[in-house]
């Protein structure tokens, strides 16, 4: 696409010097990635997975792309007495955190979390089953949240809430799509996987730009609306086990990466330079 023609729709490149793109993380796109309009748009590329920085270097030739750490999820430490701020929380209990993203799509806004409240309910029994939902889902609906609480689990509503330190003091996450999923592997979180509707057009959307967070499911556990409390126990004694905890940390070196990353500190240092130029 002619620069000329991105300028009215993209007023970024009239008030900045340098225009840098952040990481997609688990939003990637795999099959059309980068989109070809990147290359009037974008001067630099902050990544944070190695396939995001070897699609952006083949296809971008010219343009600067630097891998930079997971800055969210960088150096968070356990706090034995987190989640001591909720009223039901049992210190003796295994904490699973459930994580939904949320739905736009039409007629099928908040089912990932409606479809599944009758499913896991029993959970609550075993477990300090938190549930965070979407900031959008609190606002929209909240209705779906007073099902939540008539059905035992315990609920974070906090605005300032901090998802990475959540992640970090539960034992398991429960996510369907969206960030935290990476953010739950970097912190190398057992995760499971709870699935949406295999025909909704949420799912399909995904399915056909070969998103990120719908192929990770091949790799890791998952659990279908069709599953009953046996399977879903069942999988959730295997996610505690090393042998998956093994299998993470590995989905976390394939996505990540060994080498080294650019810093916060290192991050800016580059962009100062680059300024300075």
């Amino acid at each position: 696409m002619d620069c000329k023609l991105t300028k009215p729709f993209f007023p970024f490149r009239e008030l900045g010097d340098i225009s840098v793109r952040l990481s997609d993380g688990s939003d990637l796109k795999i099959k059309n990635f980068p989109p070809n309009i990147y290359k009037n748009l974008f001067d630099i590329f902050f990544c944070y997975l190695d396939i995001e920085k070897k699609k952006i270097i083949q296809k971008l030739k010219n343009k600067i792309c630097k891998k930079i750490d997971y800055f969210t999820f960088k150096n968070i430490k356990k706090n034995k007495d987190f989640f001591s701020r909720f009223k039901n929380f049992k210190k003796s209990k295994k904490t699973i955190l459930w994580l939904p993203t949320y739905i736009d799509t039409p007629f099928e806004k908040d089912k990932n979390i409606s479809l599944w409240i009758s499913k896991l309910s029993f959970l609550t029994k075993k477990y300090n089953f938190l549930i965070r939902p979407h900031p959008r889902t609190i606002v929209n609906n909240y209705e779906i949240v007073n099902i939540l609480n008539d059905n035992n689990f315990i609920l974070d509503l906090g605005i300032n809430s901090k998802i990475s330190y959540l992640i970090q003091n539960s034992d398991l996450v429960l996510c369907d799509y969206g960030g935290t999923i990476l953010g739950s592997l970097y912190l190398k979180k057992p995760v499971i996987f709870l699935n949406f509707l295999i025909n909704s057009r949420f799912v399909q959307r995904l399915k056909n730009t070969k998103s990120l967070e719908y192929r990770l499911r091949n790799k890791l556990i998952n659990l279908n609306l069709n599953c009953d409390e046996k399977n879903i126990s069942h999988k959730i004694q295997q996610s505690f086990k090393k042998f998956y905890k093994k299998k993470i940390i590995k989905c976390k070196k394939k996505l990540f990466g060994i080498h080294k990353s650019l810093s916060l500190n290192q991050t800016a240092d580059f962009l100062i330079r680059k300024l300075d130029e």
